[in-house]
Formats: structure tokens, sequence, C-alpha cells
């Protein structure tokens, strides 16, 4: 992408907002996403660190070289957090149903239970979006979805619940002993909903999860 519009987009949001008292411009952030920090290529990726997770590793952007397609990638640091997550974002997607407020991903692929490859969206993590009054309208729009599914799992016998503050919601579905050897032995699965685990696109504004804990 030419940085060439991305600097006239800076340009036109500091006139704008010097000329509007107490104005606001969000073309900025329609404009850019965030790159993440370039590491050492591989062979055939190029490789952005995005940051990392709790119960996974370093979250990465990497794009093949020759056909510039991108996933993202998240590594683990123990086989159990990825089926964890592998579960939680099936488990969602039974919860969440028809509402696309915030989108789901699903893994694209697993590599040797140690890394999961996702869709790539490119933008901010939802409390890191920097337009203060789009973060502020979708926020309450994602505190609103995650109710929604949070009074969905306190419907369900096999699932625990409990708010851990105003934009947390913790989530446990307990693992029949029947069901163990198809949930790769675990015993309970863990969901966390939270602002910086929600991915906001920059030119659709769409919310996407891919992180569930």
């Amino acid at each position: 992408m030419s940085k060439i519009p991305i600097i006239l987009s800076f340009i036109f949001c500091s006139l704008t907002v010097q000329a509007t008292p107490g104005g606001r411009c969000t073309e900025a952030f329609k404009a850019h996403y965030h790159e993440g920090q370039a590491q050492k290529s591989r062979v055939l990726w190029d490789v952005f660190r995005l940051g990392a997770g709790e119960m996974g590793g370093t979250v990465r952007r990497i794009i093949n070289k020759k056909t510039k397609a991108s996933e993202l990638e998240k590594d683990y640091y123990t086989p159990d957090s990825l089926f964890n997550d592998v579960i939680a974002l099936k488990i969602l997607k039974e919860l969440v149903g028809g509402d696309f407020r915030v989108k789901v991903l699903q893994p694209l692929k697993v590599i040797r239970d140690e890394k999961l490859h996702f869709p790539d969206v490119k933008g901010y993590a939802l409390d890191k979006v920097p337009s203060e009054v789009l973060k502020e309208r979708l926020t309450k729009e994602f505190k609103y979805w995650a109710h929604k599914v949070f009074d969905r799992a306190k419907l369900r016998e096999d699932m625990e619940t409990n708010m851990l503050g105003g934009n947390e919601f913790w989530m446990s579905y307990t693992v029949p002993e029947g069901k163990l050897a198809d949930f790769h032995g675990m015993r309970v699965i863990d969901i966390l909903l939270k602002p910086d685990n929600i991915i906001v696109d920059s030119q659709t504004h769409q919310m996407f999860l891919f992180d569930p804990y």
C-alpha cells in the first residue's frame, strides 16, 4: 500500500481538527491499520509481530512473498492452550448464532499442535482504535453483543459464567466424561470476552474475534 494517501489523510485530518474546535477526524483510521513490527523473514513469508496473548504466544501477520496473500499466525506455549482456543471458538460460534456484530473467526489450519493460522484482519484491537469516537461506539456494541452471548451461556447446564468487570465476560464449558477423547482429554474450556481480544477492520469497522481468552 502506498504511504502517500496515508500521509495526505493525516495532513487533512490535522487541518480539519484545527479548523473545527473540538472536532474529530477518523479518515486517518480508515486509511491505515496496525502493521506490526517487522521480524526476520522466512523463506516464503514476510513476518510482522503484532502482539502476544495471555494463553498463547506471539501473534504475527505473515505475508506470502510471491502472492502477497496474508494470514494471522498465533503460536502457543502448550498444546492444551491451543486446543482450548480451537474448542472455545467452536463453542462461541454456537452461542453467537446469527448475530454478526462480532464475527468469530475459525482456524484455517493447525500446525503441529503449536500454531494456528487465521484469516487476516487488517486493523486494530478494539481498545487501541485511534478514533475515540469510533472506539466508544464500537465498545458499546461489543458490550451489547457480549452480554447476549453471556446470557445464552448462562442458560446452558454445561457452562459456568462470571462477570469479571464492566467489559470482561468469563465463561467455562465443562466437557462431559464420555467426550473427553473428542476434546483432547481436556475437562474444562475457558472463554474470556474482552475488548483487547477484538480486532476492528480499518476499512469496514467490522469487529472480529480470533483470541477467545
